[in-house]
């Protein structure tokens, strides 16, 4: 399975590379190399030809690579990359919560027309519905006529920021729209309906019940995401604090959920023995774990839980032996040939690297201790559970989200066992919006239901505050993360095979790994640099060494937004934690710094340069403020080499400045055009 899966998934990936490129002109040559060998081994080879018994095999390789490469280019997404005015006619698929200062749709194009664009196909987009006291409140299944204005997607203007753009195009948003109220018209009739159109009003009508029995607010929303997969209403608090805690699975169904209503379905329907009975048992099965696969989202993990335990229960019917990591990798398989954008996404990797870590570590560490009392045992249990699959995708962890929680054991081990009752709980409330139950019976169960979404809160937050409970600004390159897969593999490989070469390959890989990280940690400890950040009306000034991580505002920033813009930088760099500095409002700020020999001006909020006699001489002069001096006072009362204007200086003094430097034929660098500004010194 993994000849098969390994050059599929680099076709995949590397698809991009080949666009415009007719692929169907290079599998006539393999084929013609395959019917080539077939026939020198009948024809002359005869006996000896096992010989090459290879060549079929690389041939087949070479088959699936461009396989991958043409799916990927045949299934990739057509993005409408423009900025203008647009008119739209569509209809609307679901909620996705709110922005400060919109409403978030998904919707569907039936035509789009726009300056450079005139599209009749149907394509998936984000509605941006501006908040007033006229806003509308659309619902999955209108159909809707507007005129707004179209966003490009532009790549982060800052260095190792998140790539949103790239983001939205891979999970298949082919534009993004901005309108007015005003200018969005529901049309009446019938409405559009689809399946995921259904499963949408199916949400908001349980939603709509949850929160006549009770259940509101941060509970409400922590529901919806424990449940049944949206996770829109979630503020970045609590998000934080599961993450902190090492339990930020708990918020994306996954197949821990999917697995937990195995379990129960198998008990429940553990009287269903006979040969008569076992087909109902694994249609009922079958069932229900696709029928809420299909409620939630259709998730990579939720889609390769699902596979898999349909692949234990087909087996089991047909009475056949079951390979859990064959299954595990025809699981990979299924979802990339449904969704080749899957390989892009983190989740994909991390679920298949925990039930991998699971399959190969639990028995080894569970067997570590044998405890008789039953509670005791248990607990042990779930903690094997929870460091089996933290060992396997911790990397993956690292490479993508630059932090790891310190207390994980902990935050799982008093968190996952409400989980079961939790969904038990919530499907019992869901089923009675299709019964004549009165709201005052349902209360009887959303009362606990409440009560145990509101403990997981606390936890998350006790457990995320506790000292040290995050490593953050951690980094890992590629290589590097190669290295520690490859780890984790050879582990995985010598606890099976008992196989001499893995002990080989581990300490090659672990002295080059410890060469990597050696490597890395004596060139952070020569690093500095000055960075002005790209932030709509904000200066980001960060001034960073391996010891010091100093930031100034112009206008303050929350935690989260500040995260946003810097994080990628500092991780890659292994910064420490920012101290950070904010320029007091309307006062003027004058600060002089020095990376290596470059030395540097910041100029925030300064009218006039008056003549001191002596100039200041610098390299690099950085303006920022909503005040700010002509061009002619800077040259005559500074020396400098270059200016950067940044994304904290006043629109209108920006423009102003930009003429009269481009009257004196002096270059600028304008951070809000493009991009962060970087002086470095390795």
């Amino acid at each position: 399975m993994l000849r098969v899966a390994i050059p599929l998934i680099i076709g995949v990936w590397l698809h991009d590379y080949f666009n415009g490129i007719d692929i169907s002109k290079l599998f006539i040559p393999v084929i013609l190399s395959f019917i080539l060998w077939l026939f020198s081994s009948f024809r002359f080879l005869g006996d000896p030809s096992y010989r090459y018994r290879y060549l079929p095999g690389m041939i087949f390789i070479i088959f699936v690579f461009l396989f991958g490469i043409a799916w990927g280019n045949l299934r990739s997404t057509k993005a409408i990359d423009s900025k203008s005015d647009a008119v739209l006619k569509g209809y609307v698929v679901a909620s996705l919560g709110q922005t400060p200062k919109s409403h978030k749709y998904k919707i569907v194009s039936e035509v789009l027309k726009a300056d450079s664009v005139v599209t009749t196909e149907k394509l998936s987009g984000i509605l941006y519905l501006k908040k007033n006291n006229s806003s509308v409140k659309l619902k999955p299944g209108n159909v809707i006529l507007l005129k707004g204005r179209l966003f490009p997607f532009e790549k982060p203007l800052n260095p190792f920021a998140f790539d949103y753009s790239q983001y939205l195009i891979r999970e298949r948003i082919s534009f993004r729209i901005w309108a007015m109220p005003e200018f969005v018209k529901v049309e009446k009739g019938k409405p559009k309906n689809s399946l995921s159109i259904f499963i949408n009003r199916l949400h908001e009508r349980i939603s709509n019940i949850y929160e006549r029995s009770g259940i509101t607010g941060d509970e409400l929303a922590l529901l919806k995401a424990v449940f049944m997969g949206d996770r829109s209403e979630l503020v970045q608090e609590n998000k934080k604090a599961f993450s902190d805690a090492g339990v930020m699975h708990l918020l994306a169904v996954s197949g821990l959920h999917l697995g937990i209503i195995y379990m129960l379905l198998i008990f429940l329907l553990k009287p269903l023995r006979s040969d008569r009975t076992k087909k109902i048992k694994v249609f009922v099965v079958l069932i229900v774990i696709w029928g809420y696969a299909l409620f939630t989202g259709f998730s990579s993990s939720v889609f390769r839980a699902a596979v898999m335990f349909s692949m234990v229960e087909v087996g089991t019917l047909l009475k056949r032996s079951n390979s859990v990591y064959n299954q595990l990798i025809a699981s990979m398989l299924i979802i990339i040939l449904v969704e080749p954008y899957s390989i892009y996404k983190a989740g994909f990797w991390l679920s298949h690297a925990a039930v991998a870590g699971i399959l190969a570590f639990y028995p080894l560490i569970n067997n570590l201790l044998t405890f008789r009392f039953i509670v005791f045992r248990w607990l042990w249990s779930l903690t094997s559970v929870s460091v089996a699959a933290q060992l396997a995708t911790f990397p993956l962890s690292i490479y993508y989200f630059h932090k790891f929680p310190v207390y994980f054991i902990l935050g799982n081990v008093l968190m996952v066992p409400v989980l079961a009752p939790i969904l038990l709980l919530a499907f019992v409330i869901a089923v009675f919006t299709v019964l004549p139950v009165g709201i005052s019976f349902i209360k009887l169960f959303s009362g606990p239901l409440n009560s145990l979404l509101g403990y997981m809160m606390d936890i998350a937050g006790f457990v995320g505050d506790l000292p040290c409970a995050t490593l953050r600004h951690l980094y890992l390159s590629s290589f590097e993360l190669a290295l520690l897969v490859l780890l984790v593999f050879v582990l995985i490989l010598y606890r099976y095979e008992n196989r001499k070469e893995a002990v080989f390959i581990f300490l090659i890989s672990a002295i080059l790994l410890m060469v990597s990280f050696s490597y890395d940690r004596f060139r952070r400890g020569k690093y500095s640099a000055f960075v002005v950040f790209s932030q709509r009306s904000t200066g980001v000034f960060n001034d960073l060494t391996f010891h010091k991580n100093k930031v100034f505002l112009t206008d303050s920033l929350n935690e989260f937004e500040l995260e946003y813009i810097c994080s990628g930088w500092w991780s890659k760099h292994g910064a420490t934690e920012p101290d950070v500095v904010v320029f007091k409002d309307g006062m003027p700020e004058v600060k002089l710094l020095r990376v290596g020999k470059e030395r540097i001006m910041v100029i925030h909020n300064v009218r006039k340069i008056f003549n001191a006699g002596v100039k200041p001489h610098v390299d690099h002069l950085v303006l920022s403020g909503k005040e700010c001096p002509s061009f002619e006072q800077l040259k005559n009362g500074i020396i400098f080499e270059s200016f950067i204007l940044s994304s904290g200086l006043n629109s209108w003094s920006g423009r102003k400045i930009k003429y009269q430097a481009r009257q004196a034929g002096l270059s600028y660098f304008d951070v809000s055009k493009q991009g962060a500004w970087v002086c470095s010194k390795e």
